[in-house]
């Protein structure tokens, strides 16, 4: 038996693609973000270390993967295989910030997992830079990226979705707001939306949607946009891979705090209002290429 556990949107429909159909495997979401999924087979919300320890004295894994988002279950996790000798895999399913730090509770190294799963060759490189020991990183890819399939006719024209993040001190919303209104002074014959970050969503009936749209869906609705436009979110990699224009909105002067797919030179990166309205007149074409590997060796998963 393989245990999961995640307490982030990524990384629960990483885990949930990848065991597709294995009855050997449990997943453990966070309760409060997840309930949608407590009903279905082999889930289960959990508040606490202390309810997934139960379900570990009773079946006793050999394996833990689990997020890396420095969650104190995460953290619990990893102690607790020093002591009882099972594996752990921290799985980073969209590096948007890699610092060991932030990552992990834990002020040392010693707490790290045996091994960090990452999406691409660059984020390997970038983590060994910054400390992490390269013999724990492997590349691995994303396996519900892989399953995005590009749209074959995009009709849309002048549809714009602004991406929400959900960032810890900063308001990213209230930027896009400002931006949403600025943008819809000076071009009325384009469409704008604002989806908000799941973190974000108030109502049951949003969230019911929310987990329908990308996990049942595979986020179709994109196809309905021609633009996507937001910081660093998985949404924009699905956008990319879908075929659509997409540009990274930043408006802050954080350094180190630029996103993935702009760091792999894979779409731009905008800053004021000029740089966006440059975007959508231009509609220039991001890369058509395929940004993380979608290469899933699933046996690598099940050793």
């Amino acid at each position: 038996m393989i245990f999961f556990y995640s307490n982030q949107t990524g990384t629960t429909l990483y885990f949930k693609s990848l065991i597709k159909k294995k009855k050997d495997c449990f997943l453990f979401i966070k309760k409060n973000k997840f309930n949608l999924f407590k009903n279905e087979l082999n889930n289960k919300s959990i508040k606490n270390f202390s309810e997934l320890y139960l379900f570990y004295k009773k079946i006793n894994p050999k394996i833990f993967f689990i997020s890396a988002t420095r969650d104190k279950i995460e953290d619990k996790i990893i102690r607790l295989s020093k002591k009882l000798n099972f594996k752990v895999v921290s799985v980073i399913d969209y590096p948007t910030n890699l610092n060991i730090k932030k990552r992990f509770v834990g002020k040392t190294l010693n707490l790290l997992p045996d091994k960090i799963f990452v999406p691409d060759q660059f984020t390997l490189k970038k983590m060994v830079q910054i400390g992490y020991p390269l013999k724990k990183i492997l590349v691995v890819g994303n396996p519900y990226l892989a399953e995005i399939k590009k749209i074959k006719k995009n009709n849309s024209k002048n549809k714009v979705l602004l991406l929400d993040q959900n960032f810890p001190n900063h308001d990213y919303l209230k930027h896009l707001k400002k931006l949403k209104k600025n943008l819809e002074d000076l071009h009325e014959n384009f469409d704008f939306n604002i989806r908000r970050h799941p973190d974000n969503l108030k109502t049951l009936n949003e969230k019911k949607i929310f987990i329908k749209q990308l996990y049942k869906d595979n986020c179709k609705f994109l196809d309905s946009y021609s633009h996507v436009i937001g910081h660093s979110s998985t949404m924009m990699s699905i956008a990319l891979l879908k075929g659509l224009n997409v540009l990274s909105y930043n408006p802050f002067l954080k350094k180190d705090f630029n996103c993935p797919l702009f760091e792999r030179g894979l779409i731009d990166e905008g800053k004021k209002i000029k740089d966006i309205i440059n975007f959508l007149i231009l509609k220039k074409k991001t890369k058509k290429k395929r940004i993380l590997n979608s290469n899933i060796n699933k046996k690598i998963f099940f050793i």
